[in-house]
């Protein structure tokens, strides 16, 4: 049987001078009764340690990160959980390449600030949770205290000022400890060790995690154990997070915007702690397109997606139809009979879009639900049909029938001039290839059988390719108020930025082998108010990856610069399977994106 190693820390009664807090032991306390409970609903063992008040100390919470999470193995789960103060510390000079202000993210341990305590720091944290996954558990990181994500209101802060005593990094774990490194060289930057993690965070790192008075709990932790309590079925981390996130906003929480970042991005789309439930998933309906819909104080109801997720534009004419169902619990089959109500798109924003729902009185304020498009005023991509005549006559019929069936927009569609296609799909000797419209060229594999499943495989990845084509093609708006040089973003090797467009990175010949081509990538703010930034990359065989932050993106206020990755070095490579064939050249596309507001 697999376990579930949990390990919950909560701090109330801090020693002076730290202020003491109210609703932190509560949320230790309730999110191990949520886990007692739920454990046998997923059959699995839980084994717990809480750490309350003054045994959560430094060394504490280090011994059980060794002790009791450590014992994971690769079939069990991790859950370390923190509420508490959160706060900052001078970073030493080796970790300056790693933070702009100069300042680690703390955690505030009961002794932290005693004559001989410290905080622990988030480079520390990250070998704790390094050395955990290494043996292959899933691991979830949930922190509710201030710096966690990287006035009348009944709320209390989780905040105390930064500690501001010197620090050296030989008091650092002995993971970050130069002597335990044999480093020869101490201006040599500090790599920190990466674990394979997903973390819920209750702020962004220059916000404040808040109290809730009146429900003595973490506003945060309060509102993430109701989505838990209220979800039927095994949703994704994506949905607990969006569910709680739409609640916190809902209850006008200021200055706390709640963040969601994973080590690997897939792993968003796992059961929460990455435990299959035994029920089917209520996320199978929205597998392609989740959106979120809320009320919103400033702008009235609202999609969570905009321009920048390739909502197209309202016209007099066409407008993009959303169906709404409930984003928690059961909703049956894949089927639009389950709608609650029907909504249109009023207008579309960068981040999110302004919506009318038609039967308003199917939903309520301050509840959040989910939605799929229905319709979309969407300019297609043409697929020009030839060859064999079975084949084809199956793929015109497959193309009928998807039409008739999807629950969203198609993103393609079939045209009888070749002239208007932007692929043709060829039927030859029992297989489909799919082909440049232009130059004939092969785009992926061939798929082999003149079948039904096999003629869906080419409609699927024909929309995948589609909607890689509308990423690619993003473009800003004439309206912005963004100049297009607000974020500069440079490619370097060596140390320095390469001008010529497009760059061109090549293997070198080195130590009887052929070396792979790194580089680096630094952004840097060069306007005068913050924006948020997400960087993609596309490459030839059609995949579209984040790259370098862990939240998909990042907040650079003016003047600073940000490196992906952490200005580790990023390998250039031709796919293997590519280079075999021949091919020695392979391009990707860095899309930038830039906003006022986070997405």
């Amino acid at each position: 049987m697999s376990n579930l190693y949990a390990l919950l820390v909560g701090i109330d009664n801090y020693p002076d001078p730290v202020p003491c807090l109210g609703g932190c032991v509560n949320d230790v306390e309730a999110m191990a009764a949520y886990l007692q409970k739920w454990v046998t609903e997923v059959g699995i063992q839980l084994q717990l340690q809480t750490l309350q008040d003054e045994a959560a100390t430094r060394d504490g919470i280090i011994q059980a990160f060794h002790q009791h999470l450590g014992q994971a193995t690769q079939k069990d789960y991790v859950l370390f959980a923190y509420s508490g103060h959160g706060s900052q510390e001078d970073a030493p000079l080796e970790f300056w390449h790693l933070e702009t202000d100069r300042l680690n993210e703390t955690l505030v341990c009961w002794d932290s600030r005693l004559a001989e305590g410290r905080d622990l720091a988030d480079k520390e944290l990250a070998c704790l949770i390094a050395e955990v996954s290494a043996k292959g558990p899933r691991v979830t990181v949930i922190l509710d205290c201030c710096h966690s994500g990287a006035g009348t209101r009944p709320i209390n802060t989780r905040h105390v000022e930064p500690d501001r005593r010197p620090r050296s990094i030989e008091s650092y774990l002995a993971a970050l400890n130069p002597t335990a490194r044999n480093l020869g060289d101490r201006s040599d930057p500090v790599k920190i060790p990466q674990g394979r993690h997903v973390l819920l965070a209750a702020c962004r790192d220059l916000q404040t995690a808040k109290e809730h008075k009146a429900k003595k709990r973490g506003v945060f932790s309060y509102f993430l154990l109701a989505t838990l309590n209220q979800a039927q079925n095994a949703v994704t981390y994506r949905d607990i997070f969006k569910y709680a996130q739409s609640l916190i906003a809902s209850a006008q929480v200021p200055n706390q915007t709640p963040q969601l970042e994973a080590t690997h991005a897939d792993d968003l789309d796992l059961p929460f702690l990455g435990i299959p439930m035994a029920t089917g998933s209520t996320s199978a309906l929205f597998a392609q397109r989740p959106f979120t819909v809320s009320y919103d104080a400033t702008y009235g109801w609202i999609m969570d997606a905009g321009a920048i997720y390739g909502i197209p534009p309202s016209t007099f004419e066409e407008t993009t139809q959303l169906a709404l169902f409930p984003f928690l619990g059961s909703v049956g089959a894949r089927s639009l009979a389950n709608a609650i109500a029907q909504a249109d798109v009023l207008e579309v924003l960068p981040q999110l879009s302004r919506i009318k729902i038609t039967d308003i009185s199917a939903v309520r304020e301050g509840e959040v639900y989910r939605a799929i498009a229905t319709s979309m005023p969407l300019v297609r991509r043409g697929v020009f049909l030839t060859g064999d005549e079975a084949g084809v006559a199956l793929l015109r019929q497959q193309f009928i029938t998807t039409a008739s069936t999807m629950d969203e927009p198609s993103y393609v569609e079939e045209v009888t001039n070749s002239d208007d296609a932007d692929f043709r799909v060829h039927a030859c000797s029992g297989r489909y290839q799919i082909l440049d419209a232009v130059s004939g060229h092969a785009l992926v594999a061939d798929l082999v059988g003149f079948e039904a499943a096999i003629a869906d495989n080419v409609i699927a990845r024909l929309e995948h390719m589609a909607r890689w084509m509308a990423v690619a093609e993003l473009h800003s708006s004439v309206n912005t108020q963004i100049p297009a040089n607000a974020i500069q973003l440079e490619i370097l090797q060596a140390g320095q930025p390469l001008s010529e467009s497009p760059i061109t990175l090549s293997y070198q010949y080195q130590a009887e082998r052929w070396q792979q081509p790194t580089f680096q990538i630094r952004l840097t703010n060069t306007s005068d108010r913050p924006l948020y930034c997400s960087l993609l990359d596309l490459t030839e065989r059609y995949a579209v990856s984040p790259v370098g932050f862990e939240a998909g993106g990042i907040w650079l206020q003016p003047g600073e610069t940000a490196w992906p990755m952490g200005g580790k070095p990023l390998y250039a490579s031709v796919p293997k399977e590519l280079w075999q064939q021949g091919v020695t050249e392979y391009r990707d596309i860095f899309k930038l994106i830039v906003c006022t507001a986070e997405f």
